[in-house]
């Protein structure tokens, strides 16, 4: 039964409690001539009543909130920080945040309801007393008739747009932030305009005072869900950046602030500030010798010759590095056209998207132009952020799988292409455990596919959960909390006899070298392999401009192993296949020698993200995933055989691959990406 209908059947009642001789009166006699009525079927018309109320769309005495814009502009944090700020205010507030996968460009809105009164409807905001948009380009057709009369629209836009929204007779106030503008003046960048459009909402809540907005941040960290951002805002930058809202919502007419002029230019005294802002922006990024030449010549020229020089000699060192010719030769021979286009909506930094790049290029060079590469994908992040509605920017074909079977529809492709096509199967590490049935089908019955497994060590489908793969003692954002040993899904692969590899985007020459096995394997010898790939992920609550670095961070704490594992077939005279022999090889030698320095390289790692921060300060916990990870070495070590082991050992120890991932992966990032 639709509200329409409970609505007309509390109008009958009101109308026949009444005791006239109403409508309802009239229609219950023609249509029920017993105690039942049938209502709006069979050719029965919905009844008309005396009475006209409607059930309110809005509880009295409640303001009710929307804010939109995209995956990735930080409005999570933010409708953390206003829900709190609303709280120490004295209000009561319901926050309920929609969106759809946790990645760039995805749409989010919160709707926000708050008053003096407790909130007795839970329900979704049909009718708003405000929207808050992130995008001045937002569909009005959808937006505003979302917007009550008289209400306010508050946009990030610059003051120029106004005219715009001034001609479209709006019966709202229309009060313009240029939030990106001042952040990117403010800081070189927009992290910030999630903080100063919170300041023009403060100031749109009716706090009286900077003083009093500057009180309640302080206080922000006393509530017990918002403490994990005690960091951020005892930082100058964020509560400056909330300041800058609050006091670009101070207008004397809607789109013109004290700090910006029609015309979106910061006044003298602003200017003066950004001036020095952007100095020391300068300075901090720099190195100190070409900061210090800045003002002299003669002193940057000789830098300038001295760099040049240098970069001639790596020219020429890297010109006889194998993986370098590769490179090159890959990139040429793809001539502006790449198994993946542009305009992918991933996180920036997103470790996933960094994994398809580099080996579906490198399948594309492999191929060498004969065949085509299909692939098969299950739901996760990447069928997202690649492939959003009918949009999709694969250029080889490619199919999204929403119920966890992708490798069972690779192995129906693999069965039906040509001798020269590849089959990829593609998945993570949470749809993987949830698509085990079709994937140990697939391995059991050999089918020559490529598989490729993306781990995360969460279940990002549905909201970030723990799964399998999920380190001891890791606590995702939702609170849940890995009791067990990860599991290493390769060992399915091994089940099986299938060869498969670990391998890592930090440490190319490894990676090509195990795709290219890989490729070999599929399509010359017609048997499946499998390779697995780690990768950061914003759902380990993880900074990604510390995206490469915390991979190397990984190996060097032994939590990423790379191995790969061969299967020998081991024949009898007359060429039958006996049973296969397996061969494990350790690819990766960290320099990591005893117990401490094992643990301080894994609080390095487990300090770049907020599902382990806590075991950098739990001794127990970081000896037990120590213990963990060392069982992991030893059993390594034992499967490859002493000897072979230490031989490994020493050609690592002089590769030129080392000196290259050193050379390459720095570990630092800039100040103002932390």
């Amino acid at each position: 039964m639709t509200i329409s209908y409970l609505v007309t059947l509390y109008r009958m009642l009101v109308d026949i409690g009444s005791g006239n001789e109403t409508r309802s009166h009239q229609w219950l006699q023609k249509y029920s001539r017993s105690n039942a009525f049938v209502m709006g079927t069979r050719g029965v018309e919905l009844p008309e009543t005396d009475q006209k109320f409607d059930i309110p769309m809005t509880q009295e005495n409640i303001d009710y909130m929307t804010v939109v814009g995209r995956g990735g502009q930080g409005l999570m944090l933010l409708n953390d920080l206003f829900s709190g700020i609303l709280a120490l205010k004295g209000k009561y507030a319901n926050a309920m945040a929609a969106y759809g996968a946790l990645q760039r460009g995805g749409g989010i809105s919160l709707n926000i309801k708050y008053g003096d009164e407790l909130i007795r409807d839970n329900s979704d905001i049909v009718i708003a007393n405000t929207i808050v948009s992130f995008n001045d380009d937002i569909c009005l057709e959808t937006m505003l008739p979302q917007l009550a009369p008289g209400g306010t629209l508050i946009l990030d836009a610059n003051p120029g747009s106004l005219e715009k929204y001034d001609n479209m007779d709006l019966d709202c106030q229309v009060i313009i932030i240029p939030a990106k503008a001042v952040a990117r003046k403010l800081y070189g960048n927009a992290a910030h305009t999630n903080l100063i459009m919170l300041g023009a909402m403060c100031a749109h809540l009716g706090i009286e005072s900077e003083t009093k907005l500057l009180e309640f941040i302080n206080n922000l960290h006393a509530l017990p869900a918002l403490g994990k951002y005690t960091g951020l805002l005892s930082k100058e930058n964020s509560r400056l950046s909330v300041l800058a809202g609050y006091k670009l919502y101070q207008i004397d007419r809607p789109g013109k602030s004290v700090l910006v002029d029609d015309q979106g230019m910061p006044d003298e005294e602003f200017t003066a500030y950004l001036a020095s802002r952007k100095e020391q922006f300068i300075s901090s990024v720099l190195p100190t010798k070409i900061f210090k030449a800045l003002d002299d010549p003669k002193r940057m020229k000789r830098l300038k010759d001295f760099a040049e020089m240098k970069h001639k000699l790596y020219q020429l060192m890297f010109s006889f590095h194998p993986m370098v010719n590769q490179i090159q030769k890959m990139y040429i021979g793809l001539n502006q056209s790449s198994p993946l286009s542009a305009g992918d909506m991933a996180c920036p930094g997103c470790g996933q998207i960094n994994i398809f790049r580099t080996v579906f290029n490198y399948f594309d060079f492999l191929q060498n132009k004969k065949g085509k590469i299909y692939v098969s994908e299950q739901d996760g992040c990447g069928t997202v952020f690649t492939s959003l509605n009918r949009m999709s920017t694969w250029t080889i074909p490619y199919i999204r799988i929403a119920f966890e079977t992708a490798h069972g529809v690779a192995a129906g492709l693999a069965n039906n292409t040509d001798k020269d096509d590849l089959v990829v199967s593609i998945s993570g590490d949470g749809g993987f455990m949830q698509g085990l049935r079709s994937v140990e089908d697939a391995l059991h019955q050999q089918d020559p596919i490529f598989h490729i497994i993306v781990v995360n060590q969460n279940l990002g489908n549905t909201g970030g959960q723990a799964t399998a793969t999920t380190m001891t003692g890791e606590e995702t954002s939702e609170g849940h909390r890995s009791k067990n040993e990860p599991l290493n899904l390769l060992r399915y692969a091994e089940k099986y006899n299938v060869d498969c590899a670990q391998a890592s985007t930090v440490h190319l020459w490894d990676l090509y070298d195990k795709i290219r096995w890989g490729h070999r394997i599929v399509k010359e010898e017609k048997r499946p392999f499998m390779l697995m790939l780690n990768f950061s992920c914003l759902l380990q609550g993880m900074n990604l401009a510390k995206s490469l670095p915390a991979q190397k961070m990984a190996l060097d704490g032994h939590f990423i192993n790379l191995y790969s594992i061969h299967y020998i077939k081991q024949k009898n005279r007359q060429g039958e296949v006996l049973y296969y022999k397996k061969k494990l090889t350790i690819d990766w030698f960290p320099m990591t020698y005893g117990k401490s320095q094992w643990k301080k390289n894994l609080k390095e790692y487990f300090s770049t993200q907020k599902v382990a921060s806590h075991i950098v300060d739990d001794p127990k916990e970081l000896d037990h995933v120590y213990w963990i990870l060392r069982g992991r070495w030893q059993r390594l070590r034992r499967e490859m055989g002493y000897m072979r082991y230490y031989l490994a050992f020493a050609k690592s120890f002089f590769s030129i691959s080392r000196l290259t991932m050193n050379r390459l992966i720095s570990k630092k990032i800039p100040k103002e990406a932390e």
